[in-house]
């Protein structure tokens, strides 16, 4: 199946992987999917399909692989087949030159530790081989094939290898090494050459007997254009004893590499890109098709159940609003109020020194009912709250002051008022600086 997967502004599409449903509950087939997917998600490797995630759910576990727009080797061979064909050698030494590269990087792949897992995929056949409409061979299916100990457990439909693959050592229950996958990579590009299955039989003991004692037959004798270098390489990767044949992958990939120069000289460029699709046109459309289906569904699905997000902008625009309108509310109840009587221009300069030196400012003689009381500052209630009358406010309107600030200075009161003024403050001390204070707040308040 396919899945949708989107990280902000990042969307894509994967391919999920699914237990057949009576191995579900199989503790042992789980412990072999989960494995499937450690060695996997470590593999990082443009000819390698690896696992993003794994997961589980009402359908038992999943995994989360790359998706790959394509068609399986085994599909190409048979489509070729079916036409009366057979696929041009450049084409089988491209594939199998990308096949061998991803598989070299799975046979090098190390643990965390930094140990070699002397990794063997065990399962290298055509339907374990992606080529996508891109033109590049990716190898799929790991860590499944690490479970195959002998050839009895292929039948149980848990693995897709078949017996027609296995080499020698692993049909004699031999441990099997790297050169075991060359092996399964030679059947592979001998079948892609001539189009036939190499060991195939109705009973697998017998294909099994053939791998095991028969030599395949000569590529000369079946195709007469392949190349010398390749037909060499072919019968190396065959060979019955696993020290006969190559000792990495990459070396199998260097080699076709070499081959590939040489056809490239003789007869031009042959693209995989275009010919899986002209062959697979229809098919690709399908899948392209597919996909546009399913990200379309999931953009609806998406939309409808996303929850809406807060309008921060229209919040933010409704209160700022309401605060204006606020504001010129006030300030039309206070344009209604009668302004107070003018306060002669000492009185105004000496209210406007108080609202920087408190201390100093000049108290009347018959001092306005407290506020709050005399040794304590008042509350934050205390100072918000509006009385019933309102006190007598003596600062001027800044329009009123600033015009006060151009006028003359009265004259001085004798020296005598002054020493009564002052000494009159001095009187009441520190709980009448407190009590003005707490009358301009309030004058300031209202």
């Amino acid at each position: 199946g396919l899945a949708v997967r989107e990280e902000g502004d990042f969307r894509r599409v994967y391919a999920i992987k699914r237990l057949q449903p009576k191995y579900r509950l199989d503790i042992r087939a789980r412990g072999m999917f989960l494995e499937e997917a450690r060695i996997a998600g470590m593999l990082h490797h443009p000819n390698a399909v690896s696992v993003t995630d794994v997961g589980e759910d009402e359908e038992g576990p999943f995994l989360l692989m790359e998706y790959i727009q394509g068609v399986s080797l085994g599909q190409l061979i048979e489509e070729v087949k079916q036409g009366g064909e057979m696929l041009p050698v450049q084409i089988c030494a491209r594939i199998v030159r990308d096949v061998a590269s991803g598989l070299h990087s799975a046979h090098e792949l190390e643990g965390p530790d930094g140990k070699p897992l002397e990794l063997v995929h065990r399962d290298v056949s055509p339907q374990n081989v992606l080529v996508g409409y891109d033109g590049i061979a990716r190898l799929t299916d790991f860590g499944i094939a690490k479970a195959r100990d002998s050839h009895d457990r292929t039948n149980t439909g848990l693995l897709k290898g078949k017996v027609g693959y296995l080499s020698p050592e692993q049909l004699r229950f031999h441990k099997p090494t790297r050169r075991s996958d060359i092996f399964s990579l030679g059947v592979v590009l001998y079948e892609m050459l001539i189009g036939e299955r190499l060991y195939h039989h109705e009973d697998q003991s017998e294909a099994a007997r053939h791998i095991l004692e028969e030599v395949p037959p000569d590529l000369d004798a079946v195709r007469s254009d392949v190349h010398p270098l390749m037909v060499e390489l072919v019968f190396q990767m065959l060979a019955k004893r696993p020290e006969k044949r190559p000792g990495t992958a990459k070396e199998v990939a260097e080699r076709l590499e070499g081959v590939l120069m040489d056809l490239v000289a003789e007869e031009g460029t042959a693209s995989v890109e275009d010919y899986v699709s002209a062959r697979f046109e229809k098919r690709r459309l399908e899948q392209k098709h597919e996909v546009e289906h399913l990200t379309h569904a999931f953009e609806l699905g998406r939309l409808s159940t996303r929850p809406p997000r807060p309008r921060r902008r229209a919040i933010l625009g409704a209160i700022g609003v309401a605060a204006l309108i606020t504001a010129v509310g006030l300030w039309a109840i206070r344009a209604d109020r009668p302004s107070p009587e003018p306060a002669p221009a000492q009185t105004q300069l000496a209210a406007t020194k108080a609202s920087v030196q408190p201390a100093t400012e000049v108290i009347p003689a018959t001092p306005a009912k407290p506020i709050v009381e005399p040794n304590e500052e008042p509350s934050a209630a205390e100072a918000t709250a509006v009385p019933k009358k309102k006190p007598v406010s003596r600062r001027k309107p800044r329009t009123a002051r600033a015009k006060t600030s151009r006028a003359k200075p009265a004259p001085r009161a004798p020296q005598k008022q002054k020493a009564s003024s002052k000494t009159e403050s001095a009187s009441t001390g520190n709980g009448s600086a407190k009590r003005s204070a707490g009358q301009d707040l309030m004058e300031w308040v209202k």
